[in-house]
């Protein structure tokens, strides 16, 4: 099926933020009033950066295996009927399961709103660069 949905396309955008080289830089003030910068976690695990998928795909597995250990928990009491043995598989195995798929899905929507704030400070670099470059060709436009 190559239809228009799965089509997918490389924007100049994206092929400039994938090319960044300049790591970002944490600064902060010694205790003389000097700064000092010191490079990010990021800058040392290269999966923590922000266009890494590899944060989404860590929260996919832990929500997928919250879902598996609800389903261990609803398998294991559907068929008690004393609400006493319900209770130690509901906390070990349910609730357990619960956290995990919000831990899950609150990794993916990190990774997810890291990923658009980097893309969004790259458009809008491009376009301060491109204003900059018409009213600096504008400016030319008026000395003629």
């Amino acid at each position: 099926m190559n239809g228009p949905l799965r089509k997918t396309r490389r924007t100049r955008l994206e092929e400039d933020v994938t090319t960044i080289e300049a790591p970002p830089v944490v600064i902060s003030g010694g205790p003389h009033g000097e700064l000092h910068q010191t490079p990010g976690l990021a800058d040392r695990v290269p999966a923590l950066r922000p266009l890494s998928p590899v944060p989404t795909y860590i929260g996919i597995a832990l929500t997928v295996l919250g879902f598996v250990l609800v389903m261990i928990a609803w398998g294991q009491t559907a068929g008690q009927t004393n609400v006493a043995l319900q209770v130690p598989y509901l906390i070990s195995a349910g609730l357990s399961g619960l956290g995990l798929v919000l831990v899950g899905l609150t990794v993916v929507n990190v990774a997810a709103k890291r990923r658009d704030a980097l893309l969004r400070e790259q458009q809008m670099q491009l376009l301060s660069d491109a204003l900059r470059e018409l009213s600096a060709a504008l400016g030319r436009d008026d000395d003629r």
